[in-house]
């Protein structure tokens, strides 16, 4: 009936009268957006959506009418967000408020930060999106994986925008920082986030990636590709005694590039004659077979190996 009456006053004109009976009947959804579309009084419509009671209403308005406050009282609607949605951590966090009470429960079942972050995700509003990624994060230490994903794709979109070392550094920093935290690793998506390192090749999160994951396959290629050969020992130290073929596939790569190339032949011999031994002493391979690689070889460290084994 109020609705009804409500529609009746705009119809005719009754502002007021609209606005006393929305106002009486504590209909929230209406008196902001007639506080809005009729009076442009954005700090009293503000003012409203504090005093909702019901925090799955409170939020469903501040998504509804958010880009109309951001546009037209941003800083007040900053902060007003920012007390409701603290407000909202603390129910959710506190198991004793929730037990029993039906509302808190579906609203904490429903209440999505994505569904707010979503009124911050045009271009102009980028620094306040990421203003309240980090109030997310920073004081929901149980917030979802998701919310830590959107952070790690600003800095990275950052990362890889930037021409500014010092800023790159910063980015860098930041993403490495999230994934390497305990507590985050069960939350984050690593598949999602390898695929995202790889689509920008970020390789310092590919690597940190990959050792959390223990993916060695995707580390000694990484190596390889870097030429890091003392990671790349250090890999087939780590993973050697449960999965003997890292050594295998470690030696043919060090007797590949020592026959190509001539200027760091030196270097790989003696990464070579590490393997080698480190094969021999974990009796991953008799003597013979280890000689029948060493053909692969170039002549002049035949000898060397033919003499050691």
């Amino acid at each position: 009936i109020a609705k009804y009456a409500i529609d009746i006053c705009k119809e005719t004109k009754q502002n007021e009268l609209a606005y006393s009976i929305a106002e009486k009947g504590k209909m929230n959804d209406i008196l902001i957006q007639l506080l809005i579309e009729d009076k442009k009084d954005y700090d009293t419509a503000i003012e409203s959506l504090k005093s909702e009671k019901n925090i799955l209403v409170q939020f469903e308005l501040l998504i509804k009418f958010g880009e109309v406050f951001i546009d037209n009282c941003p800083e007040k609607f900053k902060s007003t967000a920012k007390e409701i949605l603290l407000h909202f951590i603390n129910i959710k966090n506190d198991k004793e408020i929730i037990v029993g009470n039906k509302e808190l429960n579906m609203a904490v079942k429903k209440i999505k930060y994505e569904e707010i972050l979503k009124v911050f995700i045009s271009e102009k509003m980028e620094k306040i999106y990421e203003d309240f990624l980090d109030f997310i994060i920073e004081n929901d230490k149980k917030c979802r994986g998701e919310i830590l994903h959107r952070k790690i794709e600003m800095l990275l979109k950052h990362y890889t925008t930037s021409t500014e070392p010092l800023q790159k550094k910063k980015y860098n920093e930041g993403i490495l920082n999230i994934i390497k935290t305990k507590k985050n690793q069960i939350k984050l998506d690593k598949n999602y986030l390898m695929l995202l390192f790889k689509t920008n090749s970020f390789s310092d999160g590919i690597i940190i990636l990959s050792e959390i994951m223990e993916d060695k396959e995707e580390l000694l290629e990484i190596y390889k590709e870097t030429k890091n050969f003392e990671k790349i020992i250090q890999l087939c130290d780590t993973y050697g005694n449960s999965d003997t073929n890292i050594y295998i596939q470690s030696l043919y790569y060090f007797i590949d590039i020592y026959n190509k190339e001539e200027k760091e032949s030196e270097l790989i011999e003696y990464y070579i004659n590490i393997l080698l031994n480190k094969i021999y002493q974990k009796e991953m391979m008799s003597s013979i077979l280890i000689l029948e690689i060493s053909k692969k070889l170039k002549n002049k460290i035949k000898f060397k190996i033919i003499k050691t084994f």
